[in-house]
């Protein structure tokens, strides 16, 4: 008998608790709307999901916001918003790669770099990559060409294997990566020393 009405009071409490969260999501809702990309004609810009357009649609392109930043497009170049419509990131990047931890990649010309959510620069836009989207890192080093020069950077923009082959064909993997130099093809480790050659 007891175990019952304290099931039912349980049932009655978390009934209430229940709908104390259901308004606390209503009142976050009104106070911090989530934001959907909206085109009106061929413009971009944010809604809310009952279609009230808080951001106007100024832009050739937007993507959903990630991290408290949206990336947009307006003519031809990139850059993030906030949620109020604050330009953060300058709109002047042939691309921009999502947001991870902070961090994305970005493009400027024809060179990567990264920056971080505050669009302060981590490392700086000079380096081509084998890659189109964004730097490559594996086991903490992506492989950059600087100059003609292929080497390995970490994920700060040191310069961890100098920029002294020809061609670097592959990540680390098992502590070894695949270079090429002076028409030869080998391994290297994470020192830059060759460990196997052919």
């Amino acid at each position: 008998m007891e175990n019952n009405n304290l099931i039912k009071y349980e049932g009655g409490l978390v009934k209430h608790v229940g709908k104390a969260i259901d308004i606390t999501k209503k009142l976050l809702a009104l106070s911090n709307p989530q934001l959907i990309p909206y085109r009106k004609k061929d413009k971009w810009g944010f809604c809310t999901p009952d279609k009230n357009i808080i951001i106007e649609c100024i832009y050739d392109y937007a993507e959903l916001f990630s991290e408290g930043l949206a990336t947009v497009r307006l003519n031809d170049k990139y850059g993030c918003i906030n949620t109020r419509g604050s330009i953060v990131i300058p709109i002047v990047y042939e691309t921009i790669r999502n947001f991870k931890k902070g961090i994305a990649d970005v493009k400027l010309g024809s060179k990567w770099g990264r920056i971080n959510i505050a669009g302060e620069i981590i490392v700086p836009c000079k380096y081509y990559l084998s890659s189109s989207v964004g730097f490559w890192y594996s086991e903490g080093l992506a492989w950059v060409e600087f100059n003609g020069k292929w080497g390995y950077i970490n994920e700060d923009g040191q310069v961890v294997i100098a920029f002294q082959y020809d061609d670097a064909y592959s990540f680390f993997s098992e502590g070894l990566a695949g270079v090429k130099t002076n028409g030869k093809y080998g391994f290297i480790d994470k020192n830059g020393q060759v460990v196997i050659a052919f």
